[in-house]
């Protein structure tokens, strides 16, 4: 074991264990004792850290302090806390620290201090926020209890969220997810990325006004739920992306959509996704291609789009525009990934609306400024497969954890991704079962 500095040596230290390397941290040390600041990473426990980190010489290292270096809202209901006086109250420090964590090479930073959990990857590091285990003591957020499973290749973790019973167990798992390998990110925009030949972008826009009108080649997309003013007619946006330069078995970490606004609007829309194999130079309010009629008008229709809300476009300001899909959306260009025939992209609307948004199309001739799609994405491990355990083997051990999630619905036995725990997840497994998981 290695102790920490003066002023916390039985508060600060560090261990091995295995392949892996564990940090511990107090994060309220300084010279004159442990419990001397308010949060914070001075340069004397700094100092210590960057001996520490530079000296280790295990595969995998893991970071733990109490308090968050970017504070991030709960994973399920959004709750925010110490959003300011976290260590990012003292932002030189906080950039520093997490540079060093970076630069040696750390999987993970773990916190707590807000409460809420939260899953975060920024600079090649992960901040898992562990949330709370008090029960009625904050009813705020639900209880967490976060497991990290570490293999020979492969870094992952489960987490545990007590809705529904007091108990942890198995039907409790709401979040997983891959530390290592790290994850890259791939960007999608005509013209420019993943290469200049880039050009699987579609646009166009849905007017309610102008029913048989095209719009695939404009330089503009537009969203509105009121237009002409005070017609209460509707212009949506639907946008695809070709993602086929992502390897098959990666899994979808962060999904985030990009749109250059040129007309502002008060108000928000929101993304659905699209379930029409629409066509950009035929695509109208009335059909998705030539002579193919949307289930509803303006793919308004349960089978045209889905109805769950997997992001909201705020465009508030001209200049770039991020939306960052929610665990829905990013569940969906997963399925999207294992299934590369379901992608038909997105549609961005909101019917209610009364100030529409301007966004600039795939056709505009500054490259800039077109739709872009952003993909975070560990490569080459399974996914929305049988490999339960991620150890790249389907094995006995998979066998028991589907039986088990199999028997009380869970999804996670949904191995073919149709929403439905049923014989036909049996079939996969049988399918699976003795393979390569990442196959």
């Amino acid at each position: 074991m290695n102790i920490g500095p003066s002023g916390c040596p039985e508060t600060t230290y560090s261990f091995d264990y295995e392949n892996a390397h564990f940090v511990v941290l107090n994060e309220y040390c300084d010279t004159g004792g442990d419990t001397v600041t308010d949060g914070n990473v001075p340069d004397h426990l700094y100092d210590w850290l960057m001996d520490d980190l530079q000296t280790t010489t295990q595969e995998y290292i893991f970071v733990f302090g109490h308090e968050p270096a970017f504070p991030q809202p709960d994973a399920d209901n959004g709750r925010l806390r110490h959003s300011t006086d976290s260590l990012n109250q003292y932002p030189t420090n906080r950039t520093r620290f997490w540079n060093l964590l970076s630069d040696e090479g750390v999987v993970a930073y773990f916190c707590g201090h807000t409460h809420n959990y939260s899953a975060y990857y920024y600079d090649g590091v992960w901040q898992l926020d562990a949330g709370h285990a008090r029960g009625e003591g904050d009813t705020g957020a639900a209880s967490t209890f976060l497991m990290v499973h570490v293999d020979e290749d492969t870094v992952t973790f489960d987490v545990y969220r007590d809705v529904h019973d007091g108990v942890y167990d198995y039907d409790d798992i709401i979040h997983n997810g891959i530390l290592s390998p790290t994850p890259v990110f791939i960007h999608f925009k005509d013209g420019v990325s993943p290469d200049p030949g880039y050009s699987g972008t579609l646009d166009t826009v849905l007017s309610e006004d102008e029913p048989i009108t095209n719009f695939g080649s404009d330089l503009a997309c537009l969203v509105d739920g009121d237009d002409p003013s005070g017609s209460g007619k509707d212009l949506s946006t639907i946008l695809y992306w070709d993602i086929s330069a992502i390897p098959a078995g990666s899994l979808v970490e962060g999904v985030t959509i990009t749109l250059n606004v040129s007309n502002t609007s008060n108000d928000t829309y929101q993304v659905y996704e699209m379930k029409r194999n629409w066509v950009e130079s035929q695509a109208t309010w009335n059909v998705y291609s030539s002579g193919n009629n949307w289930d509803t008008p303006g793919a308004l229709g349960s089978d045209d789009r889905g109805s769950t809300v997997l992001g909201t476009f705020s465009p508030l300001n001209t200049g770039m525009c991020n939306i960052i899909l929610n665990s829905n959306g990013v569940a969906v260009v997963q399925s999207w990934l294992d299934n590369p025939a379901s992608n038909h992209g997105f549609i961005i609307a909101n019917d209610s609306a009364y100030d529409g948004a301007d966004v600039d199309s795939s056709e505009v001739d500054t490259t800039e400024y077109r739709p872009e799609l952003t993909i975070l994405y560990t490569p080459g491990v399974s996914c929305n497969n049988a490999d339960f355990d991620y150890d790249g083997d389907v094995d006995g051990t998979d066998l028991a954890d589907f039986v088990y999630y199999y028997s009380i619905g869970n999804p996670e036995a949904d191995l073919n991704g149709d929403d439905t725990v049923d014989i036909a997840d049996i079939e996969v497994f049988a399918e699976e079962f003795g393979s390569n998981g990442s196959s």
